[in-house]
């Protein structure tokens, strides 16, 4: 597997969380959470700009059953998406935590995690809570656990919300998880389980007190969002961290999902939801030409991004 001596960065700085930190909202103890078969820790791996290479373990789970591919079941580390290399180069030169809403098994929230990063990750789908659990509890991320550096919690919603909520996903023997949403019509498999979850939002996590004044736990790099077409509902629930991102500068990124046929089933549209971002003092643009991922820049990018080619960014009026 990996070895602690190819690592490349270091926990100095990182201190456990205050006692009082989580007065708001408890996370998960992946302590407590069982196991879900199979059990598999394959490496990932990720380049950045300058083709530098780190490599970390998540638990596919279920993937390994859908891709039936023997790469993934080798012990060479497994070339990420290009997703994960984005946020890999983003967050390798800003400081601050990483916000994880839609964390899947874990490809983001472990490679947060292996930059010495805290993560804050929320996933409703009890099978890949078990995923991400099962890859904290191993041996490799044993100073990760020392330093609290995961918090995990189940779901996120806006200002106003139900106590507990459905989720819809593919039936258990079909996988897919990755499609889970609020909205039965983004599943597109006809065999669908629902999960009932509960709900809290961003800002109750990442704040401990209810005064308006406050400043969050700690610094904020950047928040990623994928939660199939609701991406609106969860910047709502963000809106304190949102506004004191003038005063203070973070979080810098924000990064979400943005498909369009998913928004209008769920009853958003991507002019909308940019437009909630921007009213905060963010430049959003999509980053592919598919124009299924936008990334908001605080202020704008700087020049030193746009000249290193970290990113590239399509108008957002090409989408719309």
């Amino acid at each position: 597997m990996l070895r602690q001596d190819e690592r490349f960065f270091s926990t100095q700085g990182i201190s456990p969380l205050p006692p009082d930190a989580l007065a708001l909202v408890k996370p998960v103890d992946c302590f407590e959470v069982p196991p879900q078969k199979p059990i598999h820790l394959t490496p990932m791996q990720a380049k950045d700009q300058g083709l530098r290479k780190i490599a970390y373990p998540v638990s596919l789970g279920w993937w390994d059953r859908r891709l039936e591919s023997p790469q993934f079941l080798a012990r060479e580390p497994v070339e990420s998406n290009a997703n994960v290399k984005l946020v890999y180069n983003l967050l390798r030169d800003t400081p601050g935590a990483l916000v994880d809403v839609g964390a899947n098994v874990g490809f983001m929230t472990n490679l947060g995690l292996e930059l010495r990063r805290r993560v804050y990750a929320v996933e409703p789908i009890q099978y890949n809570v078990a995923k991400i659990c099962e890859a904290y509890r191993s041996p490799y991320f044993d100073l990760h656990r020392e330093h609290q550096l995961l918090q995990l919690y189940q779901a996120v919603a806006g200002r106003s919300f139900k106590q507990e909520l459905s989720v819809t996903r593919p039936a258990t023997h079909i996988g897919y998880f990755d499609q889970t949403s609020l909205s039965r019509n983004n599943v597109q498999h006809p065999d669908v389980e629902e999960e009932f979850v509960p709900m809290v939002s961003l800002d109750s996590i990442l704040f401990t007190s209810e005064d308006e004044k406050a400043t969050a736990l700690e610094p904020i790099a950047m928040v990623k969002i994928d939660v199939q077409g609701h991406e609106y509902t969860v910047l709502v629930g963000m809106h304190r961290l949102l506004l004191q991102a003038r005063d203070v500068g973070y979080p810098k990124y924000v990064l979400y999902a943005s498909d369009q046929q998913m928004l209008r089933q769920s009853g958003h549209t991507s002019e909308r939801t940019i437009e909630l971002v921007e009213s905060y003092g963010y430049q959003c643009m999509y980053t592919t030409k598919e124009q299924v991922k936008v990334l908001c820049v605080l202020g704008g990018p700087s020049r030193e991004d746009e000249k290193d080619g970290i990113f590239q960014f399509f108008g957002p009026e090409k989408g719309q």
